[in-house]
C-alpha cells in the first residue's frame, strides 16, 4: 500500500473518531512525503509535530498496524509534503460489494458490458480496487447487468436474498474479517489482505455451489 492510499483511509477514520476542533488543528494540516525509506507526516511548525507526536502517535500507528502492515515506519517533521483527500464515503460503503465483485471478476464471472467499461482494466490489473469500480462505473451497487449467466446464477445463489437483501455472502463477510458489529462493518477499509482472505471465502462458496449442480 502506498502512503497516499494509507492516508486517505486513515484521514476517514480520524474524521470519525476525533471532535471537528482536533481533527482541523491537528490532522487536515499534515501533508506527506517519504525520506530515507521511511513514511514522513509533514507538520507546519514545531507546535504542530509535537501535538502529532504527543496525542496522535498512537492512534496513527494502530491505523496502520491494521490497514497498512508491514509498510515504512511513519516519522513527524516540520516542513511542507503532498496533500491527499480524506477516502470517499461512497467508496467504503460500496466496500463489501467491491471485493465480491473484484472475486468475480477474477473467476469471470463478468458480464461482456462490464468488460467494456473505461476502467475495467484497471479493476482486473489491481490498480483500482472493486470498491472504487462499484462506486465510478456500477453507480454505486450491482446487478444483472454486472454478470453473465453464471455469475448471475451464483450472485443470486450467494449474494441476493428477498428477505434481507443479501444470501449467505453477509454472515461469511462478518466471519472472516472478525466483525462483530454494523459499526464495525462501516469502519471497515480496502485492505489487499482482506481482499485475498475473502477471495478465499467467496471462492469456497463457489466451489460448494457448483458441486451442488452436479449432484
Amino acid at each position: 500500500m502506498k502512503l497516499a492510499d494509507f492516508w486517505a483511509q486513515a484521514l476517514r477514520r480520524l474524521h470519525s473518531e476525533l471532535s471537528e476542533q482536533q481533527f482541523n488543528r491537528a490532522i487536515a494540516p499534515v501533508t506527506l512525503g517519504e525520506q530515507d525509506g521511511a513514511w514522513v507526516l509533514y507538520a507546519k511548525n514545531q507546535f504542530a509535530v509535537n501535538l502529532l507526536r504527543s496525542q496522535y502517535t498512537a492512534k496513527i500507528a494502530a491505523l496502520q498496524a491494521e490497514l497498512a502492515p508491514d509498510t515504512p515506519a511513519v516519522c513527524y517533521k516540520i516542513g511542507s509534503g503532498a496533500t491527499c483527500a480524506m477516502a470517499d464515503a461512497d467508496v467504503q460503503a460500496a466496500l463489501h460489494t467491491g471485493y465480491y465483485y473484484a472475486w468475480a471478476v477474477s473467476q469471470n464471472l463478468h458480464s461482456a458490458a462490464a468488460e467494456a467499461l473505461p476502467l475495467f482494466g484497471a479493476l482486473r490489473h489491481g490498480e483500482i480496487s472493486g470498491a472504487e469500480f462499484v462506486v465510478r462505473q456500477l453507480n454505486g451497487g450491482i446487478d444483472e447487468t454486472c454478470f453473465n449467466e453464471l455469475g448471475n446464477r451464483f450472485t443470486q445463489y450467494y449474494y441476493a436474498d428477498d428477505d434481507e437483501g443479501y444470501g449467505h455472502f453477509m454472515d461469511d463477510y462478518f466471519i472472516a474479517l472478525g466483525l462483530q458489529t454494523e459499526a464495525e462493518f462501516y469502519r471497515q477499509t480496502w485492505q489487499p489482505a482482506h481482499q485475498e482472505q475473502l477471495n478465499a471465502v467467496f471462492q469456497a462458496a463457489f466451489d460448494k455451489w457448483k458441486s451442488s449442480l452436479k449432484s
